[in-house]
């Protein structure tokens, strides 16, 4: 007994696709069809978005198009041919369920007529039974001109993207900020693509890909810079599971400090240096798994941030890498774990080397390490961020008659009120790609004459303050930076 329809929908529904995973697995089957040029357009038609997938793929016939229109029409266990980035069968339903009300997939073969069929999930709970439909939705079959122009291909519509934007009121505001969200959602799905299939993008001859969004070829981007000769790479290592080969090689990048304008964004990353630190994982040459450590026992840390180690795995150990329907996790295998966390500690060993031969570069102090004025404590309940009472400037102030319990106290209102969750979820969703501005500069440059003013009326000789000043941070990220003298207080 089949389970109930709409029932059965809405649960696959509730998968957590983001848009940008849903539409990369659509180019997944693209791909897995052997076509070479892949056109996403999303658009944004008088308040209802629309999205379509189309490729010069092989196609389908009518009875494969029916079973790829069916839930699960392949065993996941199953073993997949080289570049067949499909997993369960289930791809192109559950990630376009995630999305959209209405799926309609047009396809012809290179000698077969054009076959069409739908999924209308609003039909479907308003009589409750699996019925594929046949043909276009009354107004769409235009949509399909150049499918039927190619000598075949096949293009997938989204139509009533209900998740996208939710219900949208008819006033001009709402009308405006829905379409300034779905823009939003056109970059991410623009870097997502970028980052997942930079290889195919990237390949020369028959495995050349091309891949547009909105008629713009979409840009590579590759998380582990392999063009550039500045970085360092680990001897690469062959890890076997069941008779098949796992490649893993480290990367250490180049220091931030090294890299300008196009070439630190693209070191960074959409998501920022920390995000993408850890492993990065594929398979078959498409991109599962951005940055982290994989549940290994290894927390991000800003130290690491230059340490990236690719993964290659074969779609053949799906099942041993726990792949998930969205294709967007994996769990190392047990056998594993103990080879990729040796390899792990390896490279994030040569990372924080050149972060700290970078930092004593930058750093005039004694010792060579910047001078940071927050620290983390270990405590009972985790830990805790404080300021380092140690500091030179905080000694300093110290040092004043009488304004030791003040500042102690100020300090301590500091450390318990840190917004500590508003700060993470600021600086991970802003652009930190951008180089200061003249007048952010200038500010930087009046405060660290303020703070080099300090400690010279406390004593401090003018030579010796300016080199604690320029090791201290911020200070120290900007070589060569001299303090402004501060402004003169006004007279009452």
């Amino acid at each position: 007994m089949p389970p109930p329809a709409a029932a059965m929908i809405e649960a696959m529904r509730a998968l957590g696709y983001s848009l940008q995973a849903a539409i990369a697995d659509i180019v997944d089957n693209s791909i897995s069809a052997a076509a070479h040029r892949i056109e996403v357009t999303m658009d944004w038609r008088d308040g209802a978005a629309t999205v379509s997938v189309l490729d010069d793929g092989q196609g389908m016939d009518r009875d494969t198009l029916i079973n790829a229109m069916r839930p699960g029409s392949r065993n996941p266990l199953e073993l997949r041919g080289p570049g067949d980035l499909g997993r369960f069968g289930m791809g192109l339903k559950t990630a376009s369920f995630s999305q959209c009300r209405r799926l309609t997939v047009a396809t012809h073969t290179a000698h077969g007529p054009l076959e069409v069929r739908r999924w209308d999930l609003d039909h479907v709970a308003s009589t409750g039974e699996w019925q594929l439909l046949h043909g276009f939705h009354p107004g769409s079959e235009d949509r399909a001109n150049h499918l039927r122009s190619l000598p075949h291909g096949t293009l997938v519509l989204w139509d009533d993207l209900d998740r996208l934007t939710g219900p949208v009121s008819v006033d001009a505001a709402a009308q405006q900020r829905a379409r300034s969200q779905f823009l939003q959602s056109v970059r991410k799905v623009e870097q997502h693509l970028g980052m997942t299939f930079h290889r195919f993008l990237t390949a020369r001859g028959r495995g050349a890909r091309t891949l547009l969004l909105n008629g713009h070829p979409v840009t590579p981007w590759d998380p582990l810079l392999s063009d550039y000769e500045t970085i360092e790479q680990m001897p690469e290592e062959r890890l076997r599971l069941d008779g098949q080969v796992i490649r893993v090689q480290g990367t250490v990048l180049p220091h931030h400090s090294r890299l300008e304008g196009a070439a630190l964004q693209e070191a960074e990353g959409p998501r920022g240096w920390n995000s993408q630190q850890g492993f990065h994982v594929y398979r078959d040459g498409r991109l599962l798994v951005a940055g982290g450590w994989l549940g290994l026992g290894l927390e991000r840390d800003d130290r690491f941030r230059l340490a990236r180690i690719r993964v290659d795995l074969p779609s053949t150990l799906d099942q041993q890498w726990g792949v998930d329907i969205r294709k967007s996790r994996v769990t190392v295998p047990p056998s594993l774990r103990a080879d990729l966390r040796r390899i792990a500690e390896l490279t994030r060993e040569r990372a924080l080397r050149v972060y700290r031969h970078r930092a004593r570069l930058l750093s005039p102090r004694r010792g060579g390490e910047p001078q940071a004025l927050w620290t983390v404590r270990n405590t009972a309940g985790g830990y805790r961020h404080e300021i380092d009472r140690t500091h030179t400037l905080v000694q300093t102030l110290r040092d004043i008659p009488g304004a030791g319990p003040a500042l102690d106290a100020l300090l301590r209102m500091i450390e318990e009120t840190l917004p500590v969750e508003r700060i993470w979820l600021t600086e991970a969703t802003r652009d930190q790609t951008h180089a200061p501005a003249h007048g952010e500069l200038e500010e930087l440059r009046l405060l660290m004459g303020e703070v080099h003013a300090t400690l010279v009326t406390a004593g401090h000789a003018p030579a010796q303050a300016l080199l604690s000043v320029q090791g201290m941070e911020p200070f120290c990220q900007h070589p060569g930076l001299l303090p402004l003298p501060p402004l003169p207080e006004e007279q009452p």
